[in-house]
């Protein structure tokens, strides 16, 4: 046998060795591609698992799940949806560039669990909402679209080296359950109660009413401003319409019961003879807040959009006559 003769046989004993080790490998391969799993109709979400997950809200879309992962990736994701509960999790390790979306059109829980990394996107509206993070996993807000941006009340529970940041969204009222080296964040209006434990860390923005929270943890929180009735009458403003002076708004005090605020019973809150201060002194509106307008009798008021998207209704009197607004 000649030298070359022995060269070409070992080249391709060499090549048949390499094709058969590459047969027995089960990493997919190739550029990410979306999957995309119809769902019955569900409000609560279940994520187990080192996933990067986003939860989509979008009024009267139809609930879907996509899966985006390299070429023979997707089934390692296994998703399900029962009673109105759709699950993520991940049979074996995921790959580099996986990546879960889920769309619904309301939401009510989010439990996240073993690293999963869940991000609330889109038309966030959360009137009655319950959230947990345990082991790692976090769940944030991100990309809020307008003032959809304002909510109920939430129960949160977080354990561990785990984060919940819903600061994007202003809740009414949140009760929060914090251990471990767990962070939370929130933005509320009206309260803020719950568990610190040592170690973990809870920050509260908004300057909500009231903040009750024991445990011994860190809490941050912002002071509420006390509204001052101004002592000089308000200048004259003229009615939008006809230009005749309207009579300044009388400021009233009303004693504070949360149970008013508390949706879950299954209706909506609604505001009775809610209080009224002069437009120059409400503090917590900017610029740009939606209100809604009404006049009646020489009488004007403004009803921001936020508060109405929680209690959707308001029982008042506007120019001596009963008045309803809802929305």
């Amino acid at each position: 046998m000649t030298h070359r003769r022995t060269l070409a046989l070992l080249a391709t004993f060499a090549l048949a060795i390499v094709a058969a080790c590459g047969g027995d490998s089960d990493e997919p391969s190739g550029a990410p591609t979306t999957e995309d799993r119809a769902a019955p109709a569900f409000s609560s979400v279940t994520v187990d698992g080192p996933l990067d997950v986003t939860v989509r809200l979008k009024r009267g879309a139809p609930e879907r799940i996509e899966v985006t992962a390299p070429g023979g990736g997707h089934e390692r994701i296994v998703t399900s949806v029962e009673s109105g509960a759709a699950t993520v999790t991940a049979d074996s390790e995921p790959l580099e560039g996986t990546s879960v979306l889920l769309v619904v059109a309301t939401l009510e829980a989010i439990d996240a669990t073993e690293g999963a990394s869940v991000s609330l996107v889109g038309e966030v509206e959360l009137p009655v909402f319950e959230a947990a993070a345990t082991a790692g996993a976090s769940i944030v807000a991100r990309d809020v679209i307008g003032f959809e941006r304002t909510s109920g009340s939430w129960q949160l529970r977080v354990e561990g080296d785990s984060t919940i940041d819903l600061a994007e969204i202003l809740a009414s009222s949140v009760n929060v359950e914090a251990s471990g080296r767990s962070t939370v964040t929130v933005e509320a209006l009206i309260s803020v109660t719950g568990t610190v434990e040592p170690g973990a860390t809870l920050e509260v923005l908004g300057s909500p009413n009231r903040v009750d929270v024991t445990g011994g943890g860190f809490v941050r929180a912002e002071p509420a401003e006390p509204i001052t009735p101004p002592t000089d009458p308000a200048p004259e403003r003229p009615d939008a319409l006809t230009g005749a002076p309207l009579p300044a708004l009388e400021t009233e005090s009303v004693a504070f019961d949360e149970d008013r605020f508390n949706p879950s019973a299954g209706t909506f809150p609604a505001l009775t003879d809610p209080a009224v201060v002069p437009a120059e002194d409400a503090r917590w509106l900017d610029d740009d807040t939606l209100v809604l307008g009404a006049t009646q009798n020489g009488e004007a008021r403004a009803y921001p959009i936020f508060m109405l998207t929680f209690h959707h209704v308001a029982n008042d009197t506007l120019g001596g006559e009963p008045y309803l607004v809802t929305f």
